[in-house]
């Protein structure tokens, strides 16, 4: 059920009319993921945390999946916020190495600045499109 979740959500993200270098530039401060601006109720912290620690998209996906979090519903949220727990439980049960849940984390973390960089560099959102460049990944 969460691979099906999983790969539709994949199918969404893509680039979007309307999205913006702007907007992508603004998704990293200081170490940490900005959320756009969104019409819903999400413990911030909590849903970066989840997001990070997914195995199942590339920075790239991270990246659409933030640029399009505004136009998600209520109920949208909470459903990817329950297949986010899902995987990170998973991911935590099928982990014997302690710290590597937090190894992963700073890995996508590095994939998603990488990108963008890339896309701020470039000025383009094409990167996003293209399946040459993922940026860090597990």
């Amino acid at each position: 059920m969460v691979n099906n979740i999983l790969s539709t959500l994949k199918q969404f993200c893509q680039i979007k009319e309307g999205m913006s270098v702007t907007d992508v530039s603004v998704l990293i401060s200081n170490e940490s993921i900005i959320l756009p601006t969104h019409k819903t109720k999400i413990y911030e912290s909590y849903f970066t945390d989840l997001l990070l620690t997914c195995v199942s998209l590339t920075p790239k996906e991270k990246i659409c999946l933030l640029l399009l979090l505004p136009s998600f519903s209520q109920a949208d949220i909470d459903t990817l916020i329950s297949i986010l727990e899902k995987e990170k439980n998973a991911l935590a049960l099928a982990t014997s190495e302690p710290g590597l849940v937090e190894q992963n984390k700073a890995k996508n973390f590095r994939g998603i600045s990488q990108i963008v960089n890339q896309i701020v560099q470039t000025q383009s959102l094409t990167i996003l499109n293209d399946p040459a460049i993922e940026g860090e990944e597990i």
